[in-house]
């Protein structure tokens, strides 16, 4: 291990090899079962997730991901920041280099707000960074509000790991989130891609409709990630034709054009609190920004 002075700082080496592998092992290690391998060689990995690192020799000490996105919300657009995949080898622990790597990321990535997602154990650090914890809200609705809206319509599970599959599922998200909120329609292609080959299993197509979902089982509840293209139909006419009558209540992932009659609850999950620098774009505003939007 070479002495802290000696550490090298790098960044946006997404397409250099070794570097590259280097900061997956650190991830990886930091975060069990993360690997951004598959995802690069697909071409996820676009120019917006930017890569931070400080390396030791081969080896990375400390590394971060800096997701550059806009959003656009009452008229204006705010260039945001989202900071992910903080990481800190055991080694070099204790020495400020996760402050150090953050401070530099932030730097050279201006944005009206930073913000990222920490669980309990990690939240005093990011206050003593300044950061202050928000409040964002989920929305969902029953079951029993979506019999019978729609016929059923026949789906076609799609697997992002098939070249075929992944280009169909690429072609249905760019017909766009309609039934989102305008101004928080999400990351880029990339970001959603690595959402799709990672934290989704049943992604669907509703054939006919060209409608793709994202949806997550939580027995005997469901979760819905995302719903792209379908053009002319209501948010409750696709729900309503994708989870079928066993699902006691649906929430979104997302925030939804469609708010009559939904429930809409402020959401604080211990391993997902929200933490933001600059502009609290969240304050005095029922919003989360959608789950294929994090990191």
């Amino acid at each position: 291990m070479n002495g802290e002075a000696g550490l090298r700082f790098a960044a946006d080496f997404q397409r250099q090899t070794e570097k590259r592998l280097a900061f997956n092992r650190l991830a990886g290690a930091t975060f069990p079962g993360l690997d951004f391998e598959p995802w690069y060689q697909v071409g996820g990995w676009d120019k917006s997730v930017r890569p931070f690192a400080l390396f030791d020799g081969r080896e990375v000490a400390a590394c971060l991901l800096a997701i550059e996105q806009p959003f656009w919300l009452e008229g204006r657009q705010w260039k945001t920041v989202q900071l992910g995949s903080v990481a800190v080898a055991p080694a070099w622990r204790g020495k400020g280099l996760a402050r150090r790597l953050m401070e530099r990321a932030m730097a050279d990535c201006p944005a009206d707000m930073v913000f990222l997602y920490s669980n309990e154990q990690a939240a005093g650090f990011y206050r003593n960074m300044g950061f202050r914890q928000a409040r964002y809200y989920r929305y969902s609705l029953s079951g029993e509000e979506l019999e019978g809206v729609a016929p059923d319509a026949p789906w076609e599970k799609l697997d992002p790991m098939r070249p075929e599959d992944r280009a169909r599922l690429l072609e249905l998200y760019r017909l766009g989130d309609s039934l989102a909120e305008p101004g928080l329609r999400g990351a880029g292609e990339g970001v959603f891609l690595f959402h799709c080959m990672r934290a989704w299993r049943n992604i669907y197509e509703l054939v006919g409709w060209d409608a793709l979902l994202l949806l997550r089982r939580r027995w005997p509840n469901l979760l819905c990630g995302g719903i792209w293209g379908g053009r002319g139909r209501s948010l409750r006419e696709i729900l309503s034709a994708a989870v079928g009558a066993d699902c006691l209540r649906l929430s979104l992932g997302f925030t939804p054009i469609e708010k009559s009659g939904l429930l809409c609850e402020p959401l604080e999950e211990p391993d997902t609190l929200l933490f933001v620098k600059g502009e609290n774009l969240f304050e005095n505003r029922r919003i989360e920004i959608p789950m294929t939007a994090r990191t």
